[in-house]
C-alpha cells in the first residue's frame, strides 16, 4: 500500500527539514570556526567534572601568572637599580684611589662634581619604584626610603661638623650610619619591615627583603658620603686631611661593591627561582589546555566532512522544492 502526502504536508515536512539542515550548517559552521563542540553537554555526556577541575586549576595558573608577574618586574628593577650602584661605587672607589696623597689640580678638577654625582645616583636607584612600589621601602611601598641628596647632606655635616681629621670623621659617620638612633631614625623613611612573601607561582613565594637601611647599603653610603666631605673645600680638614679621608672612603668602597655585589648575586637567584617557576607553569598550562581540548574540541575533518553533506542535502532540497512549486495540473496534462 502506497501513503501519499498532499500537497500542504509536503510543503511544510520540506520547510521543516529545510530549517533542521540550517540549523544544522550553523551548528557546523561555530565548531569549525571555534574550534569547540556546540554541544558540550552530549560531547561529555553530562559529566562536566573533569573539564570543570582542568578550569579551575587553569584558572588559579593564570592568576599566578599575573603575581608572577608583577614579583617579577620588582625584582628586575631591584637588580638594575643594584648593577647601577654596583658600577658607581666601585669606579669611583678606584678613581679615588689612583689619585694618591698628592693629586695635582687637574686631578681634582671637577672631583667634588663627579663625587656628588655619584652620591645622587646612588640615592636615585635606592628611591627607586616599581611601578607605584618603593622598591627599598620594606612594606612602606608609597614612600621613598631616603631624602634628596642635598637634604641628606644637610643631616651628615652635621654629624661631622666637629670633625678636624679623617679618621675623626670616618668614626663618626661609621657611628651615625651603625647607630639606630642615627641614619634608620634620622634618614631612613622607609619600614623596619621587609614585603610579606612574594607569589611567583600557584604553590609557591620568595622573600624580598631588601632594604635602604641594609648594611650594604649603608656602607656604601657613608663611603660616598665621606668622599662628599673630603671634596668639600669648605670643611675645616687640610689637605692632607681630606686626602686621607678619600683613601680611606675609595678602600672602603671597593669592600662595599664586594657586599653590594653579594646582595645581587642574591637576587639572582631569586630571579632564577622566577624563571623557574614560570616555565613550570606555563608547562603545566599547556598540558590542562591539550586535556581541555581533549574533551570539548571538535574534529576539525568530522565537522567539515558533516557541513559539506548538510551544504549538499540544502541544496538538493532547495532544487525539489523548485520542483515541487512547478508542478500543475496544466503541466501534468500537457
Amino acid at each position: 500500500m502506497t501513503i501519499s502526502l498532499g500537497d500542504l504536508a509536503q510543503s511544510f515536512l520540506l520547510q521543516q527539514r529545510s530549517a533542521q539542515l540550517r540549523t544544522e550548517i550553523t551548528t557546523l559552521s561555530q565548531e569549525l570556526t571555534t574550534g569547540l563542540v556546540a554541544d558540550s553537554t552530549n560531547k561529555l555526556k553530562g559529566d562536566f567534572s573533569g573539564l570543570a577541575g582542568l578550569e579551575h586549576r587553569l584558572g588559579i595558573l593564570d592568576s599566578a601568572r599575573i603575581t608572577r608577574s608583577d614579583t617579577s618586574r620588582l625584582a628586575d628593577a631591584a637588580q638594575l637599580n643594584l648593577t647601577r650602584m654596583i658600577d658607581t661605587v666601585g669606579d669611583l672607589g678606584q678613581s679615588l684611589l689612583s689619585l694618591g696623597t698628592s693629586p695635582t689640580v687637574r686631578d681634582l678638577s671637577g672631583l667634588d662634581q663627579r663625587v656628588f654625582g655619584a652620591f645622587e645616583s646612588t640615592l636615585a636607584s635606592l628611591n627607586a619604584s616599581s611601578g607605584d612600589r618603593a622598591i627599598f621601602s620594606g612594606t612602606a611601598t608609597d614612600t621613598p626610603p631616603l631624602p634628596s641628596a642635598e637634604d641628606f647632606l644637610i643631616d651628615i655635616r652635621s654629624v661631622v661638623g666637629g670633625a678636624t681629621t679623617a679618621a675623626q670623621v670616618w668614626a663618626d659617620l661609621t657611628s651615625w650610619f651603625d647607630d639606630p638612633s642615627g641614619f634608620s631614625t634620622v634618614a631612613y623613611r622607609g619600614s623596619a619591615q621587609a614585603l610579606a612573601p612574594l607569589s611567583i607561582s600557584a604553590d609557591e613565594t620568595v622573600s624580598f627583603q631588601l632594604r635602604a637601611d641594609d648594611p650594604a647599603f649603608r656602607s656604601a653610603l657613608r663611603d660616598l658620603a665621606a668622599a662628599v666631605i673630603a671634596t668639600d673645600a669648605s670643611t675645616g680638614l687640610s689637605d692632607s686631611e681630606r686626602a686621607a679621608l678619600r683613601n680611606t672612603a675609595g678602600g672602603s668602597m671597593l669592600m662595599s661593591q664586594d657586599a653590594l655585589i653579594g646582595e645581587s648575586a642574591g637576587l639572582g637567584v631569586l630571579q632564577e627561582r622566577i624563571d623557574i617557576a614560570g616555565i613550570r607553569e606555563e608547562t603545566e598550562r599547556l598540558t590542562l589546555q591539550m586535556a581541555r581540548a581533549e574533551l570539548i574540541n571538535a574534529d576539525p575533518y568530522d565537522a567539515a566532512t558533516k557541513l559539506e553533506a548538510a551544504q549538499f542535502q540544502l541544496e538538493a532540497l532547495y532544487s525539489l522544492t523548485v520542483r515541487t512549486s512547478q508542478l500543475s495540473l496544466v503541466n501534468f496534462l500537457r
